[in-house]
C-alpha cells in the first residue's frame, strides 16, 4: 500500500513580524530595522496601512460613490506597500546567506488600528510588532504616544518602537528594566532567547525611586536574583538603578551601559508617567534615540 504523505510548505508555520507603516521616513525606517529583526529571529514580515474612508465628500450626481473612494484609497494603499516592499528588497539582499532572508506580504485595511492589530495578533502567527516612532524619542512615544497606546494596549506580542536616528544593525546590548513584578520572569525568558538570536548580552535593570521601602520588595527581588543565579548565564546580568529621578537615572544608565534597546512591561507605563509627573525628565526623553521594546504584561 503506497503510504500518501501530506507536503506542507514550511513558510506556513513561520512567525511573521507585523510592520505597522503610515508611509512616512520614519515608518521606512522601522521596516528596515525590522528586515535585519526578522533575519535573525527566521520570521517573516508582513507591512500593514490601515486607513479610515473619508466620508467628507458628499454625494452629487457627478460626485463619487463612497465605495468608490474606499477603492481608490485601497488602490492608493497598497500601491504605496509595493512600493515599500521594493524598496526593502535591498535590503534583504544585504543579509547575510547565513540568515534567513525574510519574505514580505502586504496588507491594507479599514476599521480602527487597535481593531486590526487584535485581529491580526489572532491570524497572523505573529512572533512581534515593528512601527516607527515619531519625531520624539522612542520612550517618550511609548509613555504619551496615543498610537502606540493603542497599539501596545491591543497587542500580545512584543512591540519594538523605533525611532528615526536609531541604528540596530547590530544588537549587543538590552536593558531589561523592571520594578520586579510576577511577569519579570516570563519576559526575561522570552529577552533570553531574543538577545541569544543577536549573540547580545541582556542587562536587568530594578528600578527603584527614593523614598520607596527598600524591604517592600525584598523577597520578590531575592527570588528573581535567585532565579537569574540558576540561569548560570554569563551574558545576564543585574544591576540596582536608584535616584531621586529614576526615569533620568535610567535613561543615563542605558547610555553607560551602550544599551541598544530598552526592554519594559507594558504595565510600568503608568508607573513611569507617575513618576515624571514629578520631574523635569521629558525634555531630556524627547531625543533620545534609543529603540523601545515593549513587552505584553502576562505574555
Amino acid at each position: 500500500m503506497i503510504k500518501k504523505f501530506l507536503v506542507v510548505n514550511p513558510t506556513y508555520f513561520m512567525k511573521n513580524i507585523l510592520v505597522l507603516t503610515d508611509f512616512s521616513k520614519n515608518a521606512a525606517h522601522a521596516a528596515e530595522v525590522a528586515v535585519n529583526v526578522a533575519a535573525h529571529l527566521n520570521a517573516n514580515l508582513l507591512l500593514f496601512h490601515s486607513f479610515v474612508v473619508d466620508p467628507a465628500l458628499p454625494y452629487t450626481e457627478n460626485g463619487p460613490w463612497l465605495n468608490e473612494v474606499y477603492t481608490l484609497q485601497t488602490q492608493e494603499a497598497k500601491r504605496k506597500l509595493e512600493g515599500l516592499k521594493e524598496h526593502l528588497a535591498f535590503f534583504i539582499e544585504q543579509v547575510p546567506a547565513s540568515y534567513h532572508k525574510p519574505a514580505i506580504k502586504v496588507l491594507a485595511a479599514t476599521d480602527s488600528l487597535g481593531t486590526q492589530v487584535r485581529e491580526l495578533g489572532q491570524q497572523k502567527n505573529l512572533e512581534m510588532i515593528v512601527m516607527g516612532a515619531r519625531s520624539q524619542g522612542a520612550f517618550e512615544h511609548f509613555l504619551f504616544g496615543s498610537e502606540t497606546s493603542t497599539v501596545i494596549d491591543k497587542s500580545n506580542v512584543p512591540v519594538l518602537i523605533v525611532p528615526l536616528d536609531a541604528d540596530l544593525r547590530h544588537i549587543n546590548k538590552i536593558v531589561y528594566a523592571s520594578d520586579i513584578d510576577r511577569n519579570d520572569s516570563a519576559a526575561i525568558s522570552y529577552l533570553t532567547e531574543f538577545a541569544g538570536a543577536f549573540r547580545a548580552k541582556l542587562e536587568i535593570a530594578h528600578i527603584e525611586p527614593f523614598g520607596e521601602d527598600e524591604h517592600e520588595k525584598t523577597s520578590d527581588e531575592s527570588a528573581l536574583v535567585e532565579e537569574l543565579v540558576q540561569l548560570k548565564r554569563g551574558d545576564i546580568t543585574y544591576q540596582k538603578v536608584r535616584g531621586k529621578d529614576v526615569v533620568q537615572r535610567l535613561e543615563r544608565f542605558c547610555t553607560d551601559e551602550k544599551a541598544d534597546i530598552l526592554a519594559i512591561l507594558h504595565h510600568t507605563q503608568s508607573f513611569f508617567r507617575r513618576v515624571l509627573q514629578q520631574s523635569n525628565t521629558r525634555e531630556v526623553l524627547h531625543d533620545r534615540q534609543l529603540p523601545v521594546l515593549v513587552l505584553p504584561s502576562g505574555m
